[in-house]
């Protein structure tokens, strides 16, 4: 029940930009165009905080017993530190 909850909130979040974009074009809706890409905003928004917490993170730890084929999970917090 908890999946389904999550798969809607996720797909229902993706189709509300483009729905209400659709619906201003075909005139059913007078709303301003800032009011219109407002879910896509927080949909950035939230966008930007993962990224920024996976960046924040910062190096991965080696394991304890060295691995020679070990490679670093998170190559890209390097580039963005």
């Amino acid at each position: 029940m908890k999946l389904w909850l999550l798969v809607l909130i996720f797909v229902g979040s993706l189709l509300t930009s483009p729905i209400l974009y659709c619906a201003q074009i075909d005139g059913h809706i007078n709303a301003k165009w800032t009011a219109l890409a407002t879910p896509l905003w927080f949909y950035d928004a939230v966008i930007l905080l993962f990224i920024n917490l996976a960046v924040l993170t910062g190096k991965t730890p080696r394991p304890e017993p060295e691995e020679d084929d070990w490679k670093d999970p998170c190559k890209h917090c390097y580039f963005f530190s």
